[in-house]
């Protein structure tokens, strides 16, 4: 009884799906197909319809007719006989086969393509962590088998991870060490869904030089000095232009698109703020080519400068200036060539490393000024709180804070290669 119910139900099921009694379950139709052949034979029966292509046949089951279905397998239409084998099992006594459209089976991501017809994968940066999935798109039918064949570039790793299920994607990922600037490889992709459709497709990778980095922090120049300073760059594709996006430069120094400052800093800008402080924030970008469209893409980056604008003896000290002691004016009376320190110099050799002597109320164990130490400078000491002797300047009006402070300043800023 049970092997005539179970011959009788397939008979009858199919039958009905046969006449088109089955609804679409999507908003496409499936073109309507027929039964055309079914045999049963030990314990087995064999099924044959008709399909059309952009369709998939999908053999069900069940134990009670009109309710949950359970799907035993799936095939592509082709346009020709497909056919379906199955045990005949006593618990599932019903069968049927289920047609729908067919999604079309794609990977992600799918551009921007390459004039091969590859997709560019985004690119890997040398030094840098890297990860990208390649995935089948939401249209297909899940579990996907996700199979690939080709190379990496050195340092990139390509893993299955969640294979035959509805997550399954190829990862490509990297740590950034062992990426050599400059590989490019390729790789072939393909995917299969669970009704046997499958599709492939090429991916470009590539390594690129990481975006330009600014390597200078601090720049020192000096009142009186012409100079010329490069800024250091790592990294990045000339040619590369550079811009000074907020901050003053010195007075007297100027910019240029190659990134060099040039100029003589002026005594003003060795006086700004009684510190000569510069803080800068500058952008460099590179002449990057986008390998898709062949445009340039620069590629940004900033830092920030603080640059020293030192004082000079001769212009800042001895000649008359704001907040300046001018001892081209006021200590030349008294110290001359034949009584040190000389004031009539105006270099800055005429101070550094120059004893005292013993032809004043300060003996030799003092040194006028040593470079970077104004508290070991008998200079600064004499016009502050003198070890020896009076206070200077002789009699007064003695220097006030902002005086004796740019004396302390220049002294610190003094190096033993000056000499003014």
């Amino acid at each position: 009884m049970v092997k005539e119910k179970m011959r009788f139900s397939v008979w009858c099921v199919f039958c009905l799906l046969a006449q088109g009694s089955l609804p679409a379950q999507t908003n496409t139709v499936v073109p309507p197909f027929r039964i055309l052949s079914i045999a049963l034979q030990n314990q087995r029966a064999s099924i044959s319809i008709n399909s059309a292509t952009g369709s998939v046949y999908t053999l069900q089951t069940s134990d009670v007719l009109q309710t949950y279905w359970t799907d035993l397998t799936n095939r592509p239409g082709n346009g020709a006989a497909l056919s379906f084998d199955m045990p005949l099992n006593d618990s599932r006594i019903f069968y049927r086969v289920a047609g729908l459209p067919a999604n079309r089976l794609t990977l992600v991501p799918s551009s921007p393509l390459l004039s091969p017809g590859e997709t560019s994968l985004p690119d890997a940066t040398a030094g840098r962590a890297y990860a990208k999935d390649v995935s089948p798109a939401a249209t297909g039918n899940p579990p996907y088998d996700l199979q690939f064949s080709g190379s990496t570039p050195d340092g990139i790793s390509a893993a299955l991870i969640n294979n035959h299920s509805s997550n399954a994607v190829l990862r490509l990922s990297s740590t950034g060490t062992n990426l050599v600037a400059g590989q490019r490889r390729q790789l072939t992709v393909t995917v299969t869904d669970a009704t046997g459709s499958n599709y492939s497709h090429s991916y470009d990778l590539r390594v690129i030089p990481p975006p330009p980095a600014l390597l200078t922090t601090q720049i020192t120049l000096k009142t009186g000095a012409a100079a010329r300073v490069a800024l250091a760059v790592t990294n990045g594709t000339p040619p590369l232009n550079w811009t000074v996006i907020s901050g003053d430069l010195p007075a007297g120094i100027a910019f240029s698109p190659t990134g060099a400052l040039s100029g003589t800093p002026t005594e003003d800008a060795s006086e700004l703020n009684e510190d000569g402080l510069y803080t800068n924030v500058f952008q460099v970008a590179d002449s990057f080519t986008d390998r898709v469209t062949g445009k340039t893409v620069p590629r940004v980056s900033c830092g920030t400068i603080t640059t020293l604008v030192r004082l000079s003896y001769y212009r800042n000290l001895i000649l008359n200036r704001p907040n300046g002691p001018a001892f081209g004016g006021i200590c030349v009376g008294c110290h001359g060539p034949t009584f040190p320190p000389d004031f009539t110099s105006g270099s800055a050799l005429s101070l550094m490393y120059i004893s005292a002597g013993t032809g004043g109320q300060c003996n030799g164990t003092y040194t006028y000024v040593v470079p970077s130490d104004p508290f070991n400078s008998l200079l600064y000491e004499k016009i502050t709180s003198p070890p020896c002797g009076a206070q200077m300047p002789q009699g007064g009006p003695y220097f006030n804070y902002i005086v004796t402070q740019r004396v302390w300043r220049w002294i610190n800023e003094l190096t033993g290669a000056d000499n003014d």
